[in-house]
């Protein structure tokens, strides 16, 4: 099928697809194979080569008509993305590098979502990651939307599994072309205030690891880079994403380090880049605690709990449940503000509850939602990453929509 009968399915959205490509002549064809392989018909598909001086000219020549094939110097990434995304006519838009997959099925959910969603800016999904160095493949879930640790903490979700909105691109001035690591993040986070965001539960993409990725490779340039936008963003001297990133550096760092020393006994290798990744993974998971803003992930609630929330109508609505075991708890009152604008003031009784109240201005937006207990207890033992909480119930839903 050319590249020209896939973009002409007259009513359905059409999907501009960029590879951005410098000498990745040596995977291109595995990330246009996924592209090509969907079962999505109107895909417009636009390598933006840098001029590339391997195989990749020769490789995507195979393809023919089925993929439009533009190489020559640019001014980066974000200057190569920018140009496709303008030669395009898509009105849903996404990049995948030339080391990454997209997944069966991927482009047809994202559409789904996109025609149902009106007001959803942003889509993206779980991931696969393939981590060449140990040869292990493994799924990443990312979660539902949370447009605060987008902001403040870090990009939580991978870019080759986001898609955005041609409009909502044009409204926020598309990719920052200064940028050469974070201009993802920051187009991100400049979308997704314009409107909702949406999450696919389900792998969109495969992202390939190894150590000459931009992201491994960056090193202390791309975190100072990092602290940048997210100044520019959050207003902050230190804002959250410094903690996160600096680990992080530190991590791809010693990585690098250890691949280097024991680059010749390749069993040694492993078990380093094993060691080194757990010890990482549970920093990076320790500071994703500390910023739980006190709904932590398995579900309990702190004396306070502070939430952007989309707003998609005139009701806020908190379901979740007070322990009838815990004793200590009862007579637990909760007190809801949004945007600094008390809402209501509730005794929960032991058992389910579910708290609805009418939000004021109620358009569509992100809305901050702070709920205030009166009372909370320390769990006995104590975890060495956590440390001791204070729990007052247990929160199953915060959102606001239709009563």
């Amino acid at each position: 099928m050319t590249n020209d009968s896939r973009v002409e399915h007259e009513g359905q959205p059409l999907v501009t697809i960029v590879v951005p490509s410098l000498n990745q002549g040596r995977f291109i064809r595995d990330a246009i194979d996924s592209i090509l392989a969907q079962d999505y018909p109107a895909i417009e598909l636009i390598v933006m080569d840098g001029a590339s001086t391997d195989e990749t000219q020769s490789a995507v020549g195979e393809y023919g008509t089925s993929v439009r094939f533009i190489s020559e110097h640019d001014r980066g990434q974000a200057d190569a993305i920018n140009k496709g995304w303008r030669l395009g006519r898509g009105s849903i838009l996404s990049w995948l590098c030339a080391d990454d997959q997209l997944l069966p099925g991927a482009v047809r959910e994202v559409v789904r979502r996109f025609t149902e969603e009106p007001d959803t800016t942003l889509i993206y999904g779980d991931y696969e990651e393939w981590d060449l160095s140990r040869d292990r493949l493994g799924t990443c879930r990312v979660g539902p939307p949370d447009i605060w640790t987008l902001t403040y903490r870090y990009l939580y979700f991978a870019q080759p599994t986001a898609f955005v909105r041609r409009s909502a691109v044009e409204s926020v001035g598309f990719l920052d072309e200064t940028l050469n690591w974070a201009m993802d993040w920051d187009l991100f986070v400049r979308v997704a205030w314009r409107g909702s965001l949406s999450y696919v539960p389900r792998p969109l993409a495969r992202v390939r690891l190894y150590g000459e990725t931009k992201t491994r490779s960056g090193g202390w340039k791309r975190f100072r880079e990092i602290v940048r936008v997210a100044r520019t963003h959050t207003a902050q001297r230190y804002p959250p994403a410094c903690s996160y990133y600096a680990i992080e550096t530190l991590l791809f760092g010693a990585l690098r380090a250890a691949n280097r020393s024991v680059q010749s006994d390749t069993r040694l290798s492993y078990r380093a880049n094993e060691v080194i990744m757990r010890v990482g993974v549970s920093a990076l998971r320790c500071t994703g605690f500390w910023w739980s803003r006190g709904w932590y992930p398995d579900g309990w609630a702190s004396k306070v709990v502070e939430r952007f929330v989309w707003s998609n109508g005139a009701t806020l609505r908190i379901r979740g449940q007070l322990p009838e075991v815990l004793t200590a708890l009862h007579g637990q009152e909760l007190t809801v503000e949004a945007d600094g604008i008390r809402l209501a003031r509730t005794r929960l009784e032991p058992g389910p509850f579910t708290l609805e109240a009418p939000v004021p201005d109620p358009h569509h937006r992100w809305v901050r939602v702070r709920l205030q207990a009166t009372r909370s207890l320390v769990p006995g033992g104590r975890d060495l990453l956590r440390g001791p909480r204070r729990l007052s119930y247990l929160l199953e839903e915060l959102s606001i929509g239709t009563s």
